[in-house]
């Protein structure tokens, strides 16, 4: 009786098996990730992006051209929101 032997894979192809298996989980678990926030990100509502266009131009043209005439407050405001980056 003969034993059959099988040929092992060499370590860099077992590292390599291994790596791309690594990144099907990461791509995975960010697509499971993606899909489990879903509806909590309200994205099944992305249809109001056509239908409500009108209000989303209207809301747009704001940024077109924008009043610097209240740059001090602007300025504060976003010292403000920066501030709690820097602990004391």
């Amino acid at each position: 009786m003969q034993d059959i032997a099988t040929p092992s894979l060499p370590a860099e192809a077992a590292e390599a098996r291994a790596t791309r298996w690594r990144g099907f989980a990461l791509a995975g678990g960010f697509a499971l990730a993606l899909a489990l926030s879903w509806q909590a990100a309200e994205m099944d509502r992305w249809t109001y992006l056509f239908t409500d266009a009108g209000n989303m131009a209207e809301y747009a043209r704001g940024f077109l051209h924008p009043d610097f005439s209240a740059w001090r407050f602007y300025l504060e405001e976003m010292v403000v929101t920066i501030q709690p980056a820097f602990p004391k």
